[in-house]
């Protein structure tokens, strides 16, 4: 198969930012940053329904999570509280970490590149995940929302698919942004919506 020039990749690009520049100028209402935090801060009863327990997906909900991904998320924050060491003893896979037992006996690898899992006590992988999503649900932190912005209906639909912060009422619906400093059109999750929207037309290489 022939290699793309550059430049065919610089227009295959562009493509893409135009298209989910379109994508953004129809879904992505308004910023609504400042308005949200001070309704979010207000202490008026009536606004009680815009509050930080109204936000949906706030804190991560493993529950279809795969067991490799709640080993990557754990590694990259915490020094896996739900495991106790094995002294001496080394992974038979990689050989490089110190096997470890959780709280139902089961003992794992806590590396998420190796994921060597073995049963003990009738413990098995299966068990280990369940323990692996109840750490995370007990110890998850809150996503930090940057930015608030006023999204039509569909566009919060297909962000609470993808576990992103939102806010709704009766009428209106706004998406916490999780990331700043750059266009939206350039955020990976807008641009793989932008090829729902136009899957004629989004370049394939």
């Amino acid at each position: 198969m022939p290699t793309l020039t550059p430049s065919l990749n610089m227009n295959a690009e562009s493509t893409r930012q135009r298209l989910t520049g379109l994508f953004v100028q129809s879904e992505v209402l308004k910023c609504h940053s400042y308005l949200m935090d001070a309704l979010l801060k207000s202490e008026d009863p009536a606004l009680s329904a815009y509050s930080y327990d109204s936000i949906q997906n706030l804190y991560p909900d493993p529950s279809s999570w795969p067991y490799t991904d709640c080993l990557s998320y754990i590694d990259e924050r915490w020094d896996r509280p739900d495991l106790e060491p094995m002294p001496g003893d080394s992974c038979p896979d990689c050989s490089s970490h110190q096997l470890a037992t959780n709280a139902q006996g089961g003992i794992i690898c806590p590396s998420s590149s190796c994921g060597f899992t073995s049963s003990d006590e009738d413990t098995n992988e299966e068990s280990n995940h369940e323990a692996l999503m109840g750490c995370i649900r007990e110890l998850g932190e809150p996503q930090e929302i940057y930015e608030w912005w006023l999204v039509t209906s569909w566009l919060a639909s297909k962000l609470d698919e993808q576990g992103e912060p939102l806010l709704t009422d009766d009428e209106s619906h706004w998406w916490g942004r999780t990331c700043t400093g750059q266009a939206i059109c350039l955020d990976y999750n807008i641009q793989a919506l932008a090829r729902l929207r136009y899957p004629e037309d989004w370049p394939t290489k």
